[in-house]
């Protein structure tokens, strides 16, 4: 005798219906394997909820090990950079955001991330490339022209 058990989770604000087959005294045998995630994807989906609920830190061991299986995530790369600069790891979110820029070279916002944690390490030079192509791709982005004019008016005054 098998039975069908049906239940519901919310995983980032979309109600998800996870249905089952389940034999008496054993374990839960998935319906259809083909919608079952594997455990990288859930590894990423956990990353990003504990990035959605502003916990960083829990969220950056679980970045890591999804990104030594997809490499190429720009999307993980950038939220990887994020969550390091917001716990004050700049040194090592710049490489995060550097990645993401080579993945998508035309992300106004993958530029702006790099630009910001640069300013912020003190590269204006460098940051200010990286400003200035955030705002050749977005003109009317109102946080990457501001970028753009701390990254030159902080380089002004230093000199």
């Amino acid at each position: 005798m098998l039975l069908e058990v049906i239940s519901s989770q919310r995983h980032d604000g979309v109600s998800v219906r996870d249905r089952t087959t389940m034999a008496p005294g054993h374990r839960a045998i998935p319906a259809d394997p083909d919608d079952v995630p594997s455990s990288v994807e859930v590894r990423g989906r956990l990353a990003d909820a504990l990035f959605a609920e502003q916990t960083f830190e829990e969220s950056i061991p679980h970045y890591r090990e999804y990104l030594k299986v997809r490499p190429d995530d720009a999307g993980a790369l950038s939220k990887l950079g994020i969550a390091l600069a917001a716990t004050g790891q700049f040194v090592e979110a710049i490489p995060a955001f550097r990645r993401a820029v080579d993945l998508e070279p035309r992300n106004p916002d993958a530029h702006r991330n790099l630009a910001t944690a640069l300013f912020d390490h003190h590269a204006g030079d460098e940051a200010v490339v990286h400003a200035r192509q955030a705002v050749t791709l977005t003109p009317d982005n109102p946080a990457a022209l501001d970028l753009l004019g701390r990254n030159i008016g902080g380089r002004r005054s230093a000199r």
